[in-house]
């Protein structure tokens, strides 16, 4: 009888899907190889010696696994319970945190109603200043324009009296040069008449 091809990968692959680790699942496709190898040659006595060995390899695989998987559990066990230890270790923390961030955000409100109010008592006396200042300066202008209307008044009455000094002024200069005129017509007729021209 011809010998059939074998397709090793695919055998190792569904021993791991199984549950084998890679190195068992190679290992027990090469005794099924050589079991194949053997078939034809091998007796009847000897197959069912084999049949025997590997039944007895995948107990002792299966008790190994099962050998590991315990050890694993504990060893997850373990570091399941560590890491509970460590989440409750950081939920303290945080809860501490929590509470002195609490504290310090009440200060913090504390301290801001505080400027809050001292603010507004400020902004009280600023209006009031503004408010006084506005009314010193209404006070002010109202004095500034008195005062303007009386500089006005007394430019006007000091123009006035200006204008009639300079028109005064004006009269006697006139009068002045007249009477200067009028004091050298006697002087002119009186040279003309002693000088020959």
């Amino acid at each position: 009888m011809p010998r059939l091809p074998i397709d090793t990968f695919h055998l190792i692959k569904r021993l791991q899907e199984a549950g084998f680790s890679p190195a068992q699942a190679e290992a027990q496709v090469e005794v099924l190889l050589e079991l194949y190898a053997l078939q034809e040659t091998a007796k009847k006595k000897d197959v069912i010696k084999l049949r025997f060995l590997v039944k007895r390899d995948i107990a002792l695989t299966q008790a190994k696994l099962q050998e590991v998987e315990a050890k694993l559990r504990a060893e997850l066990q373990e570091v399941e319970a560590k890491l509970r230890a460590e989440i409750e270790k950081v939920r303290a923390d945080v809860r501490e945190t929590e509470s002195r961030l609490r504290v310090e955000i009440e200060k913090v409100h504390a301290e801001v109603r505080e400027t809050e109010a001292r603010l507004r008592v400020e902004l009280e006396k600023v209006r009031a200043e503004v408010e006084n200042n506005r009314l010193e300066v209404e006070k002010l202008r109202l004095t500034l324009q008195e005062t303007e209307k009386r500089f006005l008044l007394h430019l006007n009455e000091t123009e006035a009296r200006l204008r009639a000094d300079i028109l005064r002024a004006q009269v006697r200069v006139i009068m002045w040069v007249a009477g200067l005129i009028a004091a050298q017509i006697p002087i002119f007729y009186l040279l003309r008449s002693l000088l020959p021209f």
